[in-house]
C-alpha cells in the first residue's frame, strides 16, 4: 500500500475542499449535543430494574427533590429569629413556578397545621402574639419538634444539622439548562434568606435535583480543565523537543479536528453526553498525536539525512503508512467492543473514539503530508531536532544527573 505525495499535491485544492466540507458538516452536529442531567443515563432504558424504578416513581414520586442540609452556627437552628427566616424562605420557594411543595424540620416545632396561611401570613408570628400560647424559646421549640416522630428524622441527634425538602416539577425533560436554572434559584434564595441573616452557618444540598446538577458540573468541569490542560502539556513537551511551532501545531490541530468531528457525529446521531464522556476528546487527541508523531519524526529524520522536503515526506509516509493503518484499524476495533456494554455512555465512548481514530487516520495520511511538504525546514534545523530526539543522548543525560538510573 502506497500513497504518493505527488498525487496529493497535484489534487491539494480538491483535498482541502473536501476536508473543509467534512469538518463543517460533522462539527455542525456539536450544536445538537445534549448533556444529560440525570444519573439514570448510565443505565440502559430497556433494563427491567430501571423500568421498575420508573414505575415506582410514577406512582409514589411525582417530582424530584432538592434537600437542603442546614448546619447550625452561633445561633441554634430553632429560635424565633430562625423560624421567621425559614418561613420567609418557604414563602419565596413556593412562589417559584417549578416548586410543588416545601417541607422542613421547623414545621414540627409548632402546633399549627400550616405555618403559612393561604394569604401568605406568617402564622408563627401571629400565634406568638398570644400570651402563653406558645413556648417560643429555643428549648421549647426543640422539645415540641422532638415529640413528633417525623420531626426527629429531620434533625441530627446533636441538633447541629437539619433538613428542608423542596419538591420540584420541571416543565421539560430535566434538561441541563432547566436543572441548572432551578438549582441556581433555590441556592440564591436559600443563601439570601438563611446565610445572610445568620440563621445557619452553611447549606449543603442533596436529593435527585442536586445530584443531577452535580453531574452537569462534573461534565463542564472536566471538559473545561482536561482538554485545555492536555493541549498545553503536550504542546509544551513538543516545543521543548521540536522547537518548531509549526511542527507542534500540526499534530495538535489535527487531534482537535478529529475529536471535534467525532463528537459532531455523536450530536447528529442524537447521543447524549454524560460525565464519563468528557474524557472522550482527550482519548482521541492523545491517539492522534501518537500516530501523527511517527510521520513527523520520520520526516525530520529523512530531512536530517539530506533528502529534500518532498522526498522526506514521501519516505516517511511510505515507512509508516502500514503501521499507522494497522494501528488505527486495531484501535478502532478495540474501542468498538465497548458497544457491547449495557451502559449507554460507555457505548458512546466506544463509538466516538472509533470514529475519531478513523478521522485521525484520514487527516494523518492525506492532510498532514501536504502540510509537512509546505514546511521550510532546512537540513541544519532537522539535524538539531533529530539530535534532541536521540534516545541514547537522553539516557546518557539521565545517567549523569539522576543517580538511581
Amino acid at each position: 500500500m502506497r500513497i504518493k505525495t505527488a498525487f496529493l499535491h497535484s489534487h491539494r485544492a480538491a483535498i482541502y475542499s473536501l476536508a473543509f466540507g467534512l469538518v463543517l458538516a460533522t462539527t455542525a452536529g456539536l450544536a445538537r449535543l445534549q448533556v444529560e442531567a440525570n444519573y439514570r443515563v448510565y443505565f440502559d432504558g430497556a433494563d427491567p430494574l430501571l423500568a421498575l424504578e420508573a414505575s415506582v416513581n410514577r406512582r409514589f414520586a411525582k417530582s424530584d427533590s432538592a434537600i437542603l442540609v442546614l448546619e447550625a452556627g452561633q445561633r441554634p437552628l430553632l429560635s424565633p429569629e430562625s423560624m421567621h427566616a425559614y418561613l420567609a424562605l418557604e414563602r419565596e420557594l413556593r412562589a417559584l413556578p417549578f416548586v410543588s411543595s416545601v417541607s422542613g424540620f421547623y414545621r414540627f416545632a409548632e402546633p399549627a397545621e400550616d405555618l403559612i396561611g393561604d394569604d401568605g401570613k406568617d402564622l408563627f408570628a401571629a400565634a406568638g402574639e398570644e400570651d402563653g400560647a406558645i413556648d417560643s424559646t429555643p428549648e421549647g421549640l426543640w422539645q415540641r419538634l422532638l415529640q413528633h416522630p417525623r420531626g426527629q428524622d429531620l434533625v441530627s441527634a446533636n441538633r447541629r444539622y437539619a433538613l428542608i425538602e423542596v419538591q420540584v416539577k420541571l416543565a421539560g425533560e430535566d434538561s441541563a439548562r432547566e436543572v441548572q436554572q432551578a438549582m441556581s434559584q433555590i441556592r440564591d434564595l436559600a443563601a439570601g434568606t438563611l446565610l445572610d441573616s445568620g440563621a445557619v452557618a452553611a447549606i449543603n444540598y442533596s436529593g435527585a435535583l442536586a445530584l443531577n446538577h452535580a453531574y452537569i458540573d462534573v461534565v463542564r468541569h472536566d471538559l473545561g480543565l482536561f482538554v485545555p490542560g492536555l493541549l498545553l502539556l503536550i504542546g509544551l513537551v513538543l516545543w521543548l523537543v521540536l522547537r518548531n511551532w509549526r511542527l507542534v501545531l500540526l499534530p495538535l490541530v489535527g487531534g482537535l479536528l478529529a475529536a471535534t468531528m467525532a463528537m459532531g457525529i455523536a450530536g447528529w446521531s442524537g447521543w447524549t453526553l454524560a460525565a464519563i464522556n468528557a474524557f472522550t476528546p482527550i482519548i482521541i487527541v492523545s491517539l492522534h498525536l501518537a500516530a501523527s508523531m511517527h510521520l513527523v519524526v520520520g520526516f525530520v529524520q529523512y530531512r536530517a539525512g539530506g533528502l529534500g522536503v518532498a522526498e522526506a515526506v514521501q519516505r516517511s509516509l511510505d515507512f509508516n503508512l502500514r503501521a499507522m493503518s494497522l494501528s488505527a484499524l486495531t484501535t478502532a476495533a478495540g474501542f468498538l467492543l465497548l458497544a457491547l456494554s449495557p451502559s449507554p455512555p460507555v457505548r458512546l465512548v466506544g463509538y466516538c473514539v472509533a470514529m475519531g481514530v478513523v478521522f485521525s487516520w484520514l487527516l494523518n495520511v492525506v492532510v498532514l503530508p501536504l502540510q509537512l511538504a509546505r514546511l521550510q525546514l532546512d537540513v541544519g534545523g532537522a539535524e538539531r531536532i533529530n539530535a534532541r530526539l536521540d534516545a541514547e543522548r537522553f539516557i546518557s543525560w539521565l545517567k549523569r544527573h539522576v543517580r538511581w538510573v
